[in-house]
């Protein structure tokens, strides 16, 4: 016949659980932190390097009061649009970053407000799902840019398995899309479509830059894996050399 095991002692099991939880929940926060800082970073490192400096309007679809801090400092324009912009926070940024902003709180289904040719650089951060008709703003985003001036974008793609739970979790999925529809740009008319997967284990984002035709500098080197590389390797898609400018 088989002695009774020792009984635990009293509270043994409420404070493992609780344990076990507190061990999650800060995982849990520590990969979030990670993630988000990562991503900030890289969009520091975008606009840094791909805004062009001396006096530029940029057009920016979503993102908020951080990015006005990675523009170059003589920006003379930065135009926001997202219907969840406030206003007021928007305007105190712009004041502390020294840089100029207009808020369009709206959903930019087109550019209509913009000029042929008028902006140096149109900037979407994380919002490429929103969009109510993606290949109309592509069309119109190539409409407003100056030739040579770059489509900078940063947008979550949909991830698979674990990467897909984990994504999930981080609250990613929702705002991701197919990697693949990143395609349309090319009809659209852009001359060079480039980008590089980041954060592929984690939070997969698309990192990457389109550019109008036009007398631009020839490009060279991936920015991506001078500057971005945390790690993992890239997964790159070109239409043509010009991710990584010099």
């Amino acid at each position: 016949m088989l002695a009774a095991l020792p009984a635990e002692p009293a509270g043994t099991a409420p404070f493992g659980s609780l344990a076990a939880v507190l061990l999650l929940l800060t995982g849990y926060a520590v990969l979030r932190f990670t993630s988000y800082g990562r991503l900030q970073y890289i969009t520091a490192a975008m606009l840094g390097r791909w805004v062009p400096k001396g006096g530029v309007r940029v057009i920016q679809i979503g993102g908020g009061t951080r990015d006005l801090y990675y523009y170059p400092k003589d920006t003379i324009l930065v135009t926001a649009i997202s219907p969840k912009l406030k206003k007021g926070l928007m305007g105190q940024a712009a004041i502390q970053a020294g840089i100029p902003v207009d808020v369009r709180q709206e959903t930019p289904s087109s550019l209509s407000f913009q000029g042929n040719s008028s902006v140096e650089a149109v900037v979407c951060l994380q919002s490429l799902k929103l969009l109510p008709d993606l290949p109309r703003f592509l069309a119109e985003a190539h409409r407003v840019l100056k030739p040579g001036s770059p489509f900078i974008f940063l947008q979550p793609v949909k991830g698979e398995g674990l990467t897909g739970a984990t994504q999930l979790l981080l609250g990613g999925a929702g705002n991701a899309i197919d990697e693949k529809d990143l395609n349309g740009m090319r009809s659209a008319g852009f001359d060079s479509v480039e980008w590089d997967i980041a954060l592929a284990a984690q939070n997969p984002h698309a990192v990457g830059v389109a550019l109008k035709s036009g007398n631009q500098e020839d490009p060279s080197e991936s920015m991506y894996a001078q500057r971005i590389s945390q790690g993992s390797k890239p997964r790159r898609k070109t239409a043509k050399t010009g991710f990584g400018k010099t």
